[in-house]
């Protein structure tokens, strides 16, 4: 066998399937697991879709956008371990540590030019004046 048994039942137990559908009803319960609104969530996983989303084959369904997101939010707000991850996501421990960065350079790619403007060197100035006004500290960026 080329797949651990718990992982065969991600579908019905894992995370993903279970849990985050029971928490999707309680607003507080979600935005503790996953830091954001099951809006936010679902429009997050709308822009990253066409980056993240794998063909499935013959011999396993491809692990969703929505999915490889939310572990790698949890990994990222939670603290837990890649193996905690992958246990209650039921998935391999090679397919969590694969997928976390592939979703934070989809983040990158695709959100960072749009919710972090080009840096410039007007834009430092004004960083620093505010800095040097607000703070009393001359010369620095925050």
């Amino acid at each position: 066998m080329w797949v651990r048994q718990p992982v065969l039942r991600r579908q019905e137990m894992g995370e993903f399937r279970a849990l985050m559908a029971q928490e999707r009803e309680n607003g507080s319960a979600f935005h503790n697991a996953y830091r954001m609104s099951p809006e936010a969530f679902d429009e997050l996983t709308v822009q990253l879709e066409p980056a993240l989303r794998r063909q499935d084959t013959n011999f396993r369904l491809a692990i969703t956008p929505a999915e490889k997101l939310a572990l790698t939010i949890r990994y990222l707000a939670s603290g837990m371990s890649q193996k905690d991850v992958a246990r209650y996501f039921r998935l391999g421990r090679a397919t969590v540590s694969k997928a976390i960065p592939e979703v934070c350079q989809a983040i990158w790619n695709i959100i960072g030019p749009i919710e972090l403007p080009p840096l410039t060197e007007e834009s430092w100035l004004e960083d620093a004046a505010e800095f040097e006004r607000r703070w009393n500290f001359p010369h620095c960026l925050g």
